[in-house]
């Protein structure tokens, strides 16, 4: 598989896993340099997928992503997943302010309730944050 990779062969590497059924195996082949090409491909092969492959590929798609620190791309394929545990745990794994902020107008725009990501009530939510997940201030942030 790495040969394949190394060759710039991502789709015939993830065909090739994907007909021996162990797709996931490829969180530990990718690399740096293989990773952006390996987790398009795979995306792109969703629409032509049966369902249990679907939610293979999005939940390997995703630790990929969340491995090589790809934060957006992780929550949009966790957003696609339905997943209300995962969502909470994309949006809670960087520690940049800013990236929070990122995620929270990709929540925004996919309309997941805030209570999905801050379930606690006593827990205090930054008015930043509040701001970019109930798409208040969205003008004004776009020409920030």
């Amino acid at each position: 598989m790495s040969f394949l990779l190394q060759h710039n062969a991502e789709p015939d590497a993830v065909d090739l896993l994907e007909e021996l059924e162990i797709i996931d195996q490829i969180t530990g082949i990718v690399d740096g340099n293989t990773f952006p090409r390996v987790c398009q491909y795979m995306i792109a092969c969703v629409p032509l997928l049966p369902q249990l492959d679907v939610f293979i590929f999005l939940r390997t798609t995703h630790v990929v992503y969340v491995k090589h620190s790809k934060f957006p791309e992780a929550l949009a394929v966790t957003i696609r997943l339905n997943d209300r545990e995962l969502i909470r745990q994309d949006f809670d794994a960087p520690a940049s302010s800013l990236m929070k902020r990122q995620l929270a107008f990709l929540l925004a725009r996919a309309q997941i309730l805030k209570e999905w990501v801050f379930t606690d009530e006593s827990e205090e939510v930054p008015e930043d944050l509040l701001d970019c997940l109930s798409d208040t201030k969205l003008s004004t942030n776009f020409r920030e």
